[in-house]
């Protein structure tokens, strides 16, 4: 003899169907073989308030993503990457570093700024007035009084004036080999770096131009092509005569 079952409408409607292999035509819920499906027809399925969607014994509750089926959070698709060996990884202590992007070797103190050219991540700023607004430029060590000043070292690239620039004026950062002179090899870890007479530049060997700005800037952390860190360590400057 056949197993019977309920099942209970939102309007109290109590209808008895055969638990396998049947079909409730049209409303889009059907059970095969054990199995509850809605179908498209059938629209969605919405748990009343105060009930709650649960599993018993080892039962679990399957969260698809993939690109055909993906599980949502307030309506919104999640991203190809939450998945279950990711979460895993992020809740279980391991190092989940390659499911970031870091800032390596950017730390310390920084503050917001407007440019007043076009700068590039890693090249050493100064300040000056424009039109009663402050703004940054690249240092120069022979340029002009303000741009003599370093006031730290930029962060992020601007491709003019205007733009907001992140200045970071304590800690350690990553130099583009671009900014320097002559780019710092590991044996000159540890060295003092210069501001250089190349607008934005630093430098290992101090200007040596009558008239210029000698000023220290920084200290080699990391040395080598393409791995270069900075420590902003600015110090008291001198004119040449």
């Amino acid at each position: 003899m056949a197993n019977f079952r309920a099942l209970t409408s939102q309007s109290g409607t109590v209808t008895q169907i055969q638990d396998a292999n049947t079909t409730i035509v049209g409303a889009g819920v059907t059970t095969a073989a054990g199995d509850l499906s809605i179908s498209a027809a059938g629209g969605n399925a919405t748990v009343q308030p105060g009930t709650v969607l649960d599993t018993t014994g080892a039962g679990n509750i399957n969260l698809p993503n993939n690109g055909a089926a993906k599980f949502q959070v307030e309506a919104v698709s999640v991203g190809a990457t939450v998945t279950a060996p990711n979460l895993d990884t992020l809740t279980n202590a391991s190092n989940a570093d390659a499911l970031h992007v870091h800032a390596t070797g950017v730390t310390g103190v920084t503050f917001t700024a407007t440019s007043g050219e076009a700068i590039d991540a890693g090249e050493i700023l100064a300040m000056d007035d424009v039109a009663g607004s402050p703004r940054v430029f690249k240092a120069d060590a022979n340029g002009a009084s303000e741009i003599q000043n370093p006031v730290g070292v930029a962060v992020n690239t601007v491709a003019g004036a205007g733009l907001s620039v992140t200045v970071r004026v304590a800690g350690q950062q990553n130099i583009p080999d671009a900014q320097f002179d002559v780019v710092p090899g590991t044996a000159d870890v540890g060295k003092r770096l210069y501001l250089s007479e190349t607008a934005g530049n630093w430098t290992l060997t101090a200007p040596l131009t009558s008239g210029s700005f000698v000023i220290r800037t920084g200290i080699v952390s990391v040395g080598g092509a393409g791995a270069v860190k900075v420590v902003w360590q600015p110090g008291e400057g001198i004119v040449l005569a």
